[in-house]
């Protein structure tokens, strides 16, 4: 349940398995952007097991003009990932694999060849709760997996969007090996 994409294409498939930041049952982000990460593998540990996942990002997938996916790897899952950038060098990831809906998750590159994913911090979950009713969206925390959001697509985005480095922690970092 974890993304991975540029600025975290190494985070996006470490996402997409170490720990999912929100679900939601469509995707929201419309187009992906390009963002310079390296193809390859990557090693990402999970910061509070030590657990260590593979995980390999494609070279960008131009689907249109203004569209652009990549094609991340987490152990044996595969995953579709978009990306968004937000101020404050973050990066929203959004992953589709063979479940449903969406695993959205961010990511923060730490120097040329290392990212850190980001999810949201159990102590933000007051202002969380305050940034969804600002947006119109309901948030959900399970005492089990990730928050979901419920709401219109755009309002969701928005929420998403919206996010700053006060709201996350990070859960785990990935380094390319290859």
């Amino acid at each position: 349940m974890q993304l991975k994409l540029s600025i975290g294409a190494a985070l996006m498939a470490a996402t997409l398995a170490l720990v999912g930041c929100y679900e939601t049952r469509e995707g929201v982000l419309g187009r992906g952007e390009e963002v310079a990460v390296p193809a390859g593998s990557y090693r990402c540990q999970n910061d509070k097991d030590r657990e260590v996942s593979a995980a390999t990002i494609s070279a960008p997938a131009r689907l249109s003009a203004d569209d652009v996916v990549y094609v991340a790897t987490l152990d044996k899952d595969r995953y579709a990932v978009r990306i968004a950038a937000l101020p404050g060098g973050l990066f929203l990831l959004e992953a589709r694999g063979d479940f449903r809906g969406a695993q959205h998750v961010f990511v923060r590159r730490q120097g040329s060849d290392a990212y850190d994913l980001l999810v949201t911090d159990s102590r933000a979950q007051g202002r969380l709760t305050e940034l969804a009713r600002t947006h119109g969206v309901t948030i959900e925390f399970p005492s089990y997996g990730a928050p979901r959001i419920q709401g219109p697509p755009d309002r969701v985005r928005a929420f998403l969007l919206a996010h700053t480095p006060a709201e996350l922690q990070r859960t785990a970092t990935c380094r390319r090996v290859a």
